[in-house]
């Protein structure tokens, strides 16, 4: 499943688009990559490096009409105050004639703005590598992992305690990635109790997950129509519900414990490739959190 599909760029909203840009400029090679997004961000929502050059992004999230010239100001703005070499407009709409006349009035004097449309994002998806550079565990981790999966397999749920700084979102996500591959229509949900705690997880989990496996945030402020997908909510009060055939739920705390869990779904279906939904009330045999 394509994650910078037109359809689902316009489900995730302008909060979110970032994020996703962010994720896949991760997998075209960018480094010291940042989402700024928000008051006093001076004009810039990503910054990151490429090829010994600094960027910086404009996102523009629209659902009808063309990018206007403020945009390239906008940009330029950021160009200037963070002393980036590149910069770009992204959007899932297009540049419209004012914005493409100020970028050519710019150009005279400075280096050229670009203007990256949801069209170039999907062609830089389809030469993105499939996965990031593999995450090498250390052998406690590689101990934590087939334990958990050996409880899950027998208990249907597993509990890791590790002491602060070792690693509890590796092993968290390792056991995501496994399970995503021998249950391509499963369900993940992971569950932690602030804001930018799960924004933290779901940044760290791109890292353990094919480009295939889409991701979003679920808090008071970000709440997208399309639920599929590895979701990272906040204090959920909804349970996992789809076809497939065993969900996976973690619970992340910032002391020293992850709780995981698996839930069978009564309906089961091998064809889809999507990884998760969430529905509301909690039918029978869903994995339920608290936190």
């Amino acid at each position: 499943m394509n994650f910078m599909d037109a359809s689902f760029l316009r489900d995730v909203g302008p909060r979110q688009f970032p994020r996703q840009v962010e994720r896949l400029l991760m997998h075209l090679g960018f480094t010291d990559l940042a989402t700024i997004d928000g008051s006093g961000d001076g004009g810039a929502d990503v910054l990151g490096w490429h090829g010994g050059r600094s960027w910086v992004l404009q996102c523009k999230w629209k659902l009808n009409g063309p990018v206007g010239a403020e945009a390239v100001d906008e940009v330029q703005r950021a160009r200037e105050l963070y002393g980036a070499d590149e910069a770009a407009v992204v959007t899932t709409s297009a540049p419209g004639p004012k914005a493409i006349r100020r970028a050519d009035e710019l150009a005279a004097i400075t280096r050229p703005i670009k203007f990256w449309t949801g069209e170039v994002l999907r062609r830089a998806y389809d030469r993105a590598p499939t996965h990031l550079a593999p995450v090498t565990l250390r052998p406690y981790q590689h101990e934590a992992v087939a334990a958990i999966n050996a409880d899950l397999a027998n208990r249907r749920r597993a509990m890791l305690i590790l002491a602060t700084g070792m690693g509890k979102t590796v092993v968290g996500g390792s056991v995501i990635a496994e399970h995503l591959r021998h249950a391509t229509s499963a369900n993940v949900l992971v569950v932690a109790h602030t804001r930018d705690l799960v924004a933290q997880l779901e940044r760290a989990l791109w890292t353990h997950l094919s480009k295939h496996a889409r991701t979003r945030l679920l808090t008071g402020d970000d709440r997208p129509d399309d639920l599929g997908g590895l979701l990272a909510p906040r204090s959920p009060q909804r349970s996992l519900s789809s076809g497939s055939a065993t969900n996976l739920t973690l619970s992340w705390s910032t002391r020293r414990t992850t709780s995981v869990r698996t839930a069978s779904s009564p309906n089961s279906s091998t064809g889809s490739r999507q990884h998760g939904s969430l529905a509301s009330p909690p039918p029978p045999g869903a994995a339920t959190v608290t936190t």
